[in-house]
């Protein structure tokens, strides 16, 4: 996606700019409306209205515990690279980054918000590395429980199902295996005769050294995996808490399957953070499952809710400064000093 004030957009005439900055909005607005007119809205209204308070309450704690559990992630990287950052203000910052990723399409106002506090301290490649692997161990719980759930749909949704969740984790798996190994990856570049390959070794060291670090830790690299895996499986007990709360009675394996592609709209550069066409996703996908379309719309709005009590206090979080005193701390080097290509 380009960036709004690239080069190229510049150029661009105003009123082509400018509807480009509409259009996910545009978009959302469209996908919010074909959502209304698709399902029966006075049924899901009613849902929602007569939706279990217990249910509710019992998935908001849920949520939260899930919630910790990928800060909880953050947090150990983050601190195993000697960044000094107390548990305090690692939940100060994973709060404040919950809150700027509701804001902001695909969680990047979240990522940028902890890049900021780490990357103050231990520069940008540390900034990016304890984020791009927690966003991965995050990536690989959700996918080992996806594949599980595939395999106990498989009589209904069929094989094919189940090898590209497998294929999806086996990818996963790898690209963490290559960005632990990035460093030697990019090693020879620094040694290319073309000056652009050692400017792209150069900017890109950082970044991979700060990888290689936790190569050398691979008791941690577990522990993370095995949170993520916690993380993500309680997320999906709060879904079907959510689900109980309207009605629906479906296993935790439905959800495994469904969230994670309604979760690849808030990637398309075309939607404010997906919203329409993710509710339109998962909709569609509990109605192919059998549920009733006002009962399927009433939980795609919840689930819309999940994050936002949660997001609230980190709004509250950050107007009140919670963490903020990482932003004035000296920069410092967390580790070796990293190897510049000459």
């Amino acid at each position: 996606m380009v960036a709004v004030d690239s080069p190229f957009v510049t150029c661009l005439p105003p009123v082509v700019r400018s509807a480009g900055r509409r259009l996910p909005l545009v978009v959302a607005l469209g996908g919010i409306l074909l959502l209304i007119h698709g399902v029966d809205m006075p049924r899901a209204l009613h849902g929602l209205r007569d939706a279990d308070v217990r249910w509710l309450a019992a998935a908001l704690v849920v949520t939260c515990l899930s919630v910790s559990g990928t800060a909880l992630i953050w947090g150990l990287l983050v601190r195993a690279a000697g960044v000094e950052m107390s548990w305090r203000e690692v939940t100060a910052w994973s709060a404040r980054s919950l809150f700027a990723g509701q804001l902001l399409p695909a969680g990047t106002g979240g990522d940028a918000v902890r890049g900021l506090a780490v990357g103050r301290m231990a520069g940008g490649g540390q900034a990016l590395a304890s984020i791009a692997l927690a966003r991965v161990c995050g990536a690989l719980g959700m996918a080992m429980w996806g594949v599980a759930g595939a395999m106990l749909l498989a009589p209904a949704l069929g094989p094919a199902v189940v090898a590209v969740a497998c294929v999806v984790a086996f990818a996963l798996v790898i690209s963490l295996v290559l960005a632990l190994y990035a460093d030697r990856v990019i090693r020879p570049l620094g040694r290319s005769r073309l000056a652009p390959l050692r400017r792209v070794h150069t900017w890109v060291t950082p970044f991979s050294t700060a990888l290689s670090r936790y190569r050398r830790r691979m008791g941690l690299m577990i522990q993370c995996f095995l949170l993520g895996t916690a993380a993500w499986g309680l997320n999906l007990a709060a879904m079907v808490l959510l689900a109980h709360s309207v009605g629906i009675d479906a296993g935790w394996q439905v959800f495994a399957v469904t969230i994670p592609l309604t979760l690849t709209a808030t990637l398309m550069p075309l939607s404010a953070n997906g919203v329409g066409v993710r509710e339109g996703l998962l909709v569609g996908l509990l109605v192919h499952a059998g549920v009733a379309s006002g009962q399927a719309a009433a939980l795609s709005i919840l689930v819309d809710l999940q994050l936002v009590p949660i997001a609230i206090v980190g709004g509250i979080c950050w107007l009140a400064g919670g963490g903020a005193g990482v932003l004035h701390r000296e920069p410092h080097l967390v580790a070796e000093p990293v190897p510049v290509a000459a």
